[in-house]
């Protein structure tokens, strides 16, 4: 079963070394101390005429922005673990061409460890800078600088606010649960992932999607503490466990008892918690099990 995640992470210079896009393009690639075996595929695009390579692109913008401006803007999004690698590439490049178009430089990567249920985790890490491209010649350094409305030849590119919108979020969220959607469908899936809430799905278990801010390389600044929301989850199920099916039904009719030790893994603290969660869920009246080839619920 497809799952939904998409987080908005800010890249800012928030501090003297000025190396935050730089150092999270080379995370995102894998690059130097960050190497691993987890990446799938690299691209860039939209770079102005005055910069090598991407590389040069976020070094650059590391450089050229203001203090505590932002470098760039992140969307991590999990990607359905049923499609192929060649599939997940073309589902990525429509939505990049979606989202952005030719308007915006971006770089992005696409990831797929092992998760802890041992399975694959495909997610992809989307950087982008929010100054478009209008089709003026600057240089280098003059790209990165205060745009001048009245004369936009004299000034920087221009940065589009709406990306720092409230209603940015949002909007992405339901853009790329149709772009999932209907690519699925269009290669035969029955597959659908949801991008509403918990609440507007109309359960009483807690969102665990949070919006983070950029620390360092992997880390985010989150203020929410998810291990307490994570008990919390756990007591939900426990006292209602249909509350479970609810989540898992909310796109298909059925799933699998693997998919349901994944979401109880995810939504409960500890051994203990989880074991009590999947016996309540598992013997609720609400709960019916055909056993086939695969043992579905």
């Amino acid at each position: 079963m497809a799952t939904y995640h998409l987080s908005v992470k800010a890249g800012k210079n928030a501090n003297s070394s000025g190396s935050r896009g730089a150092s999270h393009y080379a995370y995102i690639n894998r690059d130097g101390k960050y190497k691993r075996a987890d990446i799938e595929k690299i691209e860039s695009g939209n770079l102005p005429s005055w910069a090598k390579d991407a590389k040069h692109f976020w070094k650059s913008a590391d450089k050229n922005e203001r203090m505590n401006g932002r470098v760039y803007t992140e969307l991590e999004i999990s990607l359905p673990r049923e499609l192929t690698q060649e599939q997940r590439e073309e589902l990525v490049s429509q939505f990049v061409e979606k989202t952005l178009g030719k308007n915006f430089t971006y770089s992005y990567a696409i990831h797929n460890p092992l998760a802890r249920d041992g399975e694959q985790n495909p997610h992809v890490h989307l950087m982008f800078s929010e100054r478009k491209l209008d089709g003026i010649d600057r240089d280098e350094a003059q790209h990165f600088k205060r745009y001048n409305s009245k004369n936009p030849e004299l000034g920087g590119a221009g940065k589009d606010r709406y990306f720092n919108a409230r209603n940015f979020v949002s909007e992405v969220r339901v853009s790329w649960a149709n772009t999932a959607n209907d690519y699925m469908e269009s290669i035969g899936l029955d597959s659908r992932i949801d991008h509403r809430s918990y609440q507007k799905i109309g359960t009483e278990i807690q969102s665990q999607n949070f919006r983070a801010d950029y620390i360092s390389h992997d880390k985010y600044l989150i203020s929410e503490n998810i291990n307490e929301i994570r008990r919390q989850n756990g007591e939900t199920i426990i006292e209602k466990p249909s509350e479970v099916l609810k989540v898992l039904t909310s796109t298909q009719s059925f799933f699998t008892i693997r998919e349901l030790d994944r979401f109880l893994e995810a939504h409960t603290d500890g051994q203990e918690q989880y074991l009590k969660a999947r016996e309540a869920v598992l013997t609720c009246p609400e709960m019916a099990v055909l056993y086939g080839k695969d043992s579905v619920v």
